[in-house]
């Protein structure tokens, strides 16, 4: 049985059916062949190749901060003619008078401004005069210019230089300054001399009078008491006597006094004796009587001076009785007189001690008016000498100034190195005081103002430590200063906010120019003297670290290693490895 065959035309030309299973068939195996050559040549590209790469063990400083980038730029410095707008010149005399000094003038601007006549008194003393007149400070004549805008000058270098008529008319004004203010110096000296010997003489007069006040005060106060003491006891005394006087008529101490009772009581009792004696007379016998006549006789004797006694007693206690009561009525008329004088001695004291404590009050008043007044008039006149000492050191002040500006030559002088950045005289123009004559960017002084995001301005302080580094010298780091931290964002349309933190470069800055840029890294943390190594030749392995360590036969050795803090580059070592230590550092690249 045959096999029919079957054809399909193309482009007019009959083919047969199998040719084309045929050329199907090897257009698919010449794909096959290009995938695998090109799978196979990708395969070659991608494979990796691991390099190692050594590295020192190194002991240093580490830190970390707040790094800003930012431009160098010079200080600019301006060189300005600082002297006063006005001079004195001064005529001096002296003279044996009553009247000391009067003077006038300035020898700058806080003087002339509040200069003042000064005078005062003093009987017999020597005053030196001083006569002052005021003259404007003499401009400075430029006879020739040295240097350009652009130009590159050095600290001390003459720029220009001035006509040597100007030059010598204002040394000579600054001189005479000097001169005046060394007058005005030793007149408010003379001054406040006399002055303090006048107020001296019046404080001392003043406190004399107080003094004298309390004495009088004193003896006021003494007087008015004793005065009193004197009325009290006279009164104390009439009442003593008048209750003694008033307690004896009562009671009839006289009486006491004289025996007069007890006289009368013997005076009855003898009585009583003679008239018994008498009866037993009468009724006894001759002889018994004559007797009994014996004792009658003794007894009527007895009786006799018994009554002559009693007699004289009753009659003395009736006349000191009687004597008593004129008295008591003596001293009861006196008492009222003595109360009254009592009470006005009493009066008098209160009144005398408030007219004493005025008297004493105003004399203290007067002497401590006169404390104030010498205090007063001592501090005006050492402000007066302060006055004219603080002249005389601005008018020295302003020679040194001069003197340091322009030389001997008439040359004025750089003050400090770096380029001209103006020169604002030419030839033939005047240079008058407080003016500036030229401006400096000085090359000493390097500033980078550096702007700062809000988040970290509050870590930056004056006190911070700086290092930067310029893209010039990126191996070099400079140590910086900050100068001023503004208080006020920087004006830009950015959406972030920073402020303008400006940085001064301390040390050799010879090396560097303006515009140049820098890093700036305010340091927020730093370690001192550590051993470390980059961060880059630390392997983790879980919660250990490792370092490949190159031995001196050329192998390497895993070792663990203790990590500390890390400045993002490379990390500090605490245990595993040493200083000089050789490590490696693998990377993986692309076989070529």
């Amino acid at each position: 049985m045959k096999t029919k065959e079957t054809s399909i035309t193309i482009c007019g030309h009959k083919i047969k059916k199998k040719f084309i299973f045929v050329g199907i068939g090897a257009f698919i195996l010449f794909i096959a062949i290009i995938l695998i050559i090109v799978k196979y040549t990708f395969a070659q590209d991608t494979s990796e190749e691991i390099l190692m790469k050594e590295t020192k063990v190194l002991k240093g400083n580490l830190t970390t901060g707040i790094t800003e980038s930012g431009n160098a730029a010079l200080e600019s410095v301006s060189l300005n003619y600082e002297a006063s707008t006005s001079a004195s010149k001064t005529t001096n005399s002296s003279t044996n008078s009553n009247t000391s000094t009067s003077e006038t003038g300035s020898s700058s601007e806080k003087s002339e401004n509040n200069s003042s006549d000064t005078n005062s008194n003093s009987e017999g003393a020597s005053s030196t005069s001083s006569q002052t007149s005021e003259s404007s400070l003499p401009n400075l004549v430029v006879e020739k210019v040295y240097v350009s805008t652009g130009d590159s000058v050095t600290s001390g270098k003459p720029i220009i230089k001035v006509t040597e008529d100007s030059y010598k008319a204002t040394l000579n004004c600054l001189n005479d300054a000097i001169s005046s203010a060394q007058m005005k110096v030793k007149n408010a000296e003379i001054v406040r001399e006399s002055n303090q010997t006048a107020a001296n003489s019046t404080l001392k007069e003043n406190k004399a009078k107080s003094n004298l006040a309390n004495e009088e005060y004193n003896n006021t106060v003494a007087k008015l008491a004793e005065a009193v003491s004197n009325a009290q006891e006279k009164l104390t005394e009439t009442q003593t006597s008048i209750s003694t006087y008033q307690y004896n008529i009562d009671n009839n101490t006289y009486d006491t006094e004289y025996k007069v009772s007890e006289l009368k009581e013997q005076m009855d009792a003898k009585q009583q004796e003679v008239d018994k004696l008498l009866k037993k007379q009468e009724n006894s016998s001759k002889d018994k009587a004559e007797e009994i006549a014996a004792d009658l006789k003794k007894a009527k004797e007895e009786l006799s001076t018994l009554k002559s006694n009693y007699s004289k007693a009753k009659t003395n206690a009736e006349k000191d009785l009687s004597e008593a009561k004129i008295k008591l009525a003596e001293l009861q008329s006196n008492l009222t007189s003595l109360e009254n004088a009592l009470n006005e001695a009493v009066t008098e004291q209160k009144e005398g001690i408030l007219e004493a404590e005025a008297t004493l009050a105003q004399e203290k008043i007067t002497a401590n008016n006169a404390s104030t007044l010498y205090d007063i008039t001592m501090d005006g006149i050492d402000d007066d000498v302060e006055d004219a000492q603080e002249n005389l050191e601005n008018a020295k002040k302003d020679l040194n100034n001069f003197t340091e500006l322009i030389n001997t030559n008439g040359e004025i002088l750089a003050n400090c190195s770096g380029l001209v950045t103006a020169i604002n005289y030419v030839a033939e123009d005047e240079i008058s005081a407080g003016s500036t004559i030229a401006t400096f960017g000085n090359s000493e002084n390097i500033t980078v103002t550096l702007d700062i995001d809000q988040e970290d301005i509050a870590s930056i302080t004056t006190e911070s430590q700086v290092n930067v580094s310029f893209t010039a010298y990126p191996d070099v780091i400079y140590t910086a200063e900050v100068i001023n931290i503004s208080t006020t964002a920087s004006s830009d349309n950015s959406s972030t906010v920073t402020y303008p933190v400006t940085i001064r470069i301390t040390g050799d800055v010879s090396a560097l120019y303006e515009g140049m840029t820098g890093n700036a890294t305010f340091v927020t943390k730093e370690l001192t003297d550590v051993v470390y190594v980059s961060n880059k030749a630390i392997t983790k392995d879980q919660a250990s670290s490792y370092v490949k360590l190159k031995k001196e036969d050329g192998t390497t050795e895993k070792v663990e290693v203790t990590t500390g803090f890390s400045d993002g580059s490379n990390v500090e070592i605490k245990d595993g490895l040493i200083e000089g230590d050789t490590v490696m550092i693998e990377s993986q690249v692309n076989k070529k």
